[in-house]
């Protein structure tokens, strides 16, 4: 027995057949129906890139009415992406129905997915396994220790391929059928099936469940709010199938009150050993579930044939599980994850010893202690596995990333959501899968993926790249290397070939048919013609293009079109030719290089004619086909229309064209009008082609011209100094002219602004107007708005406007021009600084310039402060006051002794110091004041001031 399961290993850890990543661009998941009794939102999609921006697109390939979601993320980034809304497209069910609810997201470079219900009381965590979940034979791993509160265990299956005929072997009661019955449904790509169980006791939650198909499916298993010590909460994962697990499990403890392993054997007599020892602690045939308890930090789990690991965990009595990866050959150098809460967050970190001081958490070094690690029981040393807990500090909530720079290592996440737990592995689950044997339809590419952590790729035609293009049959093989281990898979690739030709294109005499043929001897295939007939077989009977397409139940197609033409026929006109204005005509039968039978047996390709008669002609062409065809020529003479001369007209005038010809039969006039009279209502060329009844036909044209109003021009309006005249005179001549006040002269003198209106009447007594607007304006005058000379408070900017009505350029002089804080041509001119400033203002009619003087002085507030007082009662000096010149607020008088005692105070400025404190005479010497007041600043705006000084006392 011992022999047997050493023998395994090896095999695993050589070749490791059939293994890929988490990491992928493309995923298939369905979401599992979680009660509202307890909570169920909101759900999101939770993605993270690597080291390349990815577009990502998510859809649900079989419902149209699903609105695609398109996100992109930066590089190394994460996104999540609300799906709360759309809660009752993405949850699978009703149960035991066909429904549309798989989802398939695609990226244009590597990523993580995961699937969360963040509600605080049922959270869960679904890691999507990208290629990985996809197979055709699964085992369901389960716990059978707890019950139900509310909601059911489920499992959800969606295909992803058309035709998926889907069978389960149920190890639990479902509506309509009970433990030991087989299932069997069918599914089209992107549609879905869920399995409720009945019965919520806890032995009954689908442990062992057998699914098998035909094409590959992805499953997601869920067990809704089991309960614990009145505690109860939502677990579940996605899973994968039967070649993708392994004989080497390490299961790392939580926070859980029951941390319990259960183990599905996929295989009879499996044997099953715990923490290194030799001797199997149980054995256990295929579909059999067996449950441990984890006694320590971990649990080392060996087995001799493959296995699922489910790991039960949490934090006390609120549980979340993982389905666990397999060790050999497998893990990542890098993860990136989210955190989501703020909550108590554990890294469950697996990593071979010697690795686990190599840690980098978002770039620091320090975080991961390599005494946070312990040794794995019964590995001898060479695993080491660590709880970790880390604050929001250490770990914010958010993207995150975590790497190993010298080896691969497991990560697991458990997180404390609200009151619940959410628990899942993120870590490659896996390391090369090129997938299940694949055909593809003629002229497709299969790309082959061997995965993008791999140090060394080497395919079976000596490429060494990542992913290989197969577009022909044959055997596929590719072997990669990562740290120690060595990884071969290989793929069969079968190509489907519909052969189908309907010939050349080809041309066939106009009374025969062809019958086309498509049989492609395959009852697997089916036949669409261009007109919606299925049969193998299509008569034509008409000339034109022939299309069919040919599809077999893979849904690979084939199509070809035949253009068929017919021969053409001996056409020698209608049955009467007339020929118009001619003696002779020439009777073509417009087929070369055939066999000619005239009416007469001439034997020419053309025959001339110049008599009225009947006319025929056989002709046998190049193919043999015959064709025959007879006419009577008749000669006769062309009509005439005439339009008349060519015709000016008076603006809003019409005319009617009549193009009369006797017995007609068509009028084609140059906007393509027909009928017998066109009217005209502006200038251009007009011209008719009228046909008789024999075909024959003539041309007329005239050209329409209109004396209209604008071709009368006084030029454009005008402005004129005071005291000058202008002569207006019309641009064309006429035969008279009026103007606004009833002159009829053609030159009018303007002395006086106003509006001016001429008539021109020409010789058709059509008259047109235009009217021109002449103003006068005014010299530039003196600015008595500025004054000469003027003073203003320093700092305080002095705004000078010079604006006149008719000026039309002004040119400011000046130190506030100089240093460039104006515009100088301006007509608003700011001054900032004292000193002579001169504006020149100007018009066509003439210039003016003013001159102004500016001085500054200080506009402060700043009252006078004596420096000494003499209270002696001799009438002089007797009071210290403060004296100002300027309106003060907000007054306050302090004086201090040279101790710094107060001695006198005051708000009142009319008040001052009689010299004395408590009515006795204070002592000669030096006293110390402080002032506050509020007083106008230098340029006029009111401040708060605070002064100080001394001042002495002399008696």
């Amino acid at each position: 027995m011992i022999f047997r399961y050493l023998l395994v290993s090896i095999i695993c850890i050589c070749l490791s057949v059939a293994l890929h990543g988490q990491i992928d661009k493309e995923f298939w998941f369905v979401a599992p129906e979680v009660s509202d009794q307890h909570g169920d939102e909101p759900i999101f999609l939770r993605l993270n890139t690597f080291g390349q921006s990815a577009n990502v697109t998510v859809t649900m390939p079989a419902n149209p009415s699903f609105t695609p979601i398109n996100v992109s993320i930066g590089p190394s980034s994460s996104q999540s992406i609300d799906l709360t809304s759309r809660k009752n497209l993405v949850e699978n069910r009703p149960y035991s129905t066909v429904l549309n609810k798989g989802l398939r997201i695609v990226s244009s470079s590597e990523i993580t997915a995961y699937y969360e219900v963040a509600d605080p009381n049922n959270p869960e965590i679904f890691p999507l396994k990208g290629r990985n979940a996809l197979g055709k034979r699964f085992f369901v791993p389960a716990q059978n220790d707890y019950y139900n509160q509310v909601g059911r265990a489920a499992i959800d299956i969606v295909a992803t391929e058309n035709n998926t005929t889907i069978s389960v072997r149920i190890t639990d009661n479902i509506q309509g059928y009970s433990a030991g019955d087989t299932v069997t449904f069918v599914l089209d790509k992107g549609e879905t099936y869920s399995l409720w169980a009945t019965n919520t006791a806890a032995p009954n939650h689908f442990g062992g469940t057998l699914i098998y198909s035909d094409k590959p499916i992805a499953v997601t298993v869920s067990d809704d709010s089991i309960y614990s010590n009145f505690a109860w909460d939502l677990i579940g994962d996605q899973i994968v199938p039967v070649n993708i697990v392994g004989t080497e499990y390490i299961a790392v403890a939580g926070n859980s009150t029951a941390e319990r392993v259960y183990i599905v054997a996929t295989e009879d007599n499996t044997d099953i050993f715990i923490n290194g020892n030799t001797t199997p602690t149980n054995t256990i045939n295929e579909g059999d579930l067996q449950a441990y308890t984890i006694s320590g930090n971990s649990m080392y789990i060996q087995t001799s044939a493959p296995v699922y690991v489910l790991h039960l965990s949490g934090f006390a009595d609120e549980f979340g599980d993982a389905l666990l990866p397999p060790i050999v050959c497998t893990g990542s150098q890098e993860v990136g994850f989210i955190r989501t809460s703020g909550g108590t967050f554990n890294l469950i970190l697996l990593v071979e010893s010697g690795n686990e001081d190599d840690f980098v958490v978002n770039g620091n070094t320090t975080l991961i202690n390599p005494g946070f690690f312990n040794a794995v029981p019964g590995t001898n040393g060479n695993w080491m596995a660590a709880r970790i807990d880390l604050n929001t500090f250490q770990i914010p909530v958010g993207s995150n990333f975590i790497e190993n720079t010298e080896g691969l290592f497991h990560l697991g996440i458990l997180n404390n959501l609200g009151q619940s737990a959410e628990y899942g592995y993120f870590s490659n689950y896996s390391s090369l899968n090129l997938g299940e044997d694949a055909t593809i339809c003629d002229g497709d590419t299969l790309v082959l993926d061997a995965g993008n952590e791999m140090d060394t790729y080497l395919w079976y035609n000596g490429d060494t790249t990542q992913t290989h293009g197969a577009t022909t049959p044959g055997v596929y093989w590719v072997e990669t290397t990562i740290n120690t281990c060595t990884l071969r898979d290989t793929i069969i690739v079968t190509v489907n070939y519909i052969n189908l030709d309907l010939g050349p294109d080809t041309s066939i005499c106009h009374y025969d048919d062809l019958l086309l043929d498509a049989d492609a001897n395959s009852p697997w295939i089916t036949y669409e013609w261009l007109d919606g007939s299925t049969n193998p077989f299509y008569l034509t009977q008409d000339s034109g293009s022939y299309h069919v397409t040919l599809t077999d139940t893979l849904g690979c197609q084939n199509s070809d079109t035949i253009h068929i033409a017919y021969n053409p026929q001996v056409v020698l006109g209608p049955d009467t030719s007339f020929v118009c204005d001619s003696l002779s005509y020439t009777l073509m039968s417009g087929i070369p290089n055939g066999i000619y039978t005239w009416q007469d047996g001439a034997t020419t390709q053309n025959y001339f004619v110049d008599t009225v008669g009947t006319y025929w002609v056989q002709v046998i062409d190049a193919s043999g086909c015959v064709s025959a065809d007879t006419t009577i020529v008749s000669f006769v003479t062309s009509p005439v229309t005439d339009l008349g001369q060519d015709t000016l007209l008076c603006e809003g005038d019409s005319l009617i064209l009549d193009a009369i010809i006797p017995i007609p039969r068509e009028y084609i006039w140059q906007d393509g009008s027909g009928g017998q009279y066109h009217t005209v209502y502006t200038s251009g060329l007009y011209y008719v082609q009228a046909i008789d009844e024999h075909g024959c036909f003539d041309r007329d044209s005239i050209v329409i011209d209109y004396f209209l109003s604008d071709e009368v021009s006084l030029g454009p309006d005008s402005t004129l100094c005071d005291g000058f005249t202008i002569d207006l005179t019309p641009n064309i001549s006429g035969i008279a002219y009026t103007w606004q006040d009833g002159a009829t002269d053609m030159t009018y003198t303007v002395s006086q602004e106003g509006e001016y209106i001429v008539g021109v009447t020409n010789n058709l007594n059509c008259t047109a107007y235009d009217t021109v607007l002449i103003s006068y304006i005014q010299p530039p005058e003196d600015v008595f708005t500025l004054p000469s000379d003027t003073t203003v408070c320093e700092a305080t900017p002095l705004i000078l406007n010079a604006g006149q009505e008719f000026a039309t350029s002004y040119y400011w002089e000046g130190f506030s021009a100089y240093f460039g804080q104006n515009d100088p041509n301006d007509s608003v001119f700011i001054v900032t600084l004292p000193g002579e400033y001169q504006v020149t203002i100007a018009n066509p009619c003439g210039i003016n310039t003013h001159t102004v003087y500016v001085e500054a002085k200080d506009c402060s507030c700043q009252p006078f402060v004596p420096n000494a007082f003499t209270p002696n009662n001799d009438g002089n000096n007797d009071i210290f006051y403060i004296l100002s010149g300027c309106e003060v607020a907000n007054f306050q008088l302090q004086i201090f002794d040279r101790w710094g005692a107060l001695v006198f105070e005051t708000t009142d400025i009319t008040q001052g110091w009689d010299g004395t404190i408590g009515g006795e005479p204070a002592m000669n010497g030096v006293y110390v004041w402080r002032l506050n007041y509020s007083g106008s600043d230098n340029s006029g705006e009111a401040v708060d001031y605070l002064k100080s000084g001394d001042l002495t006392l002399v008696r």
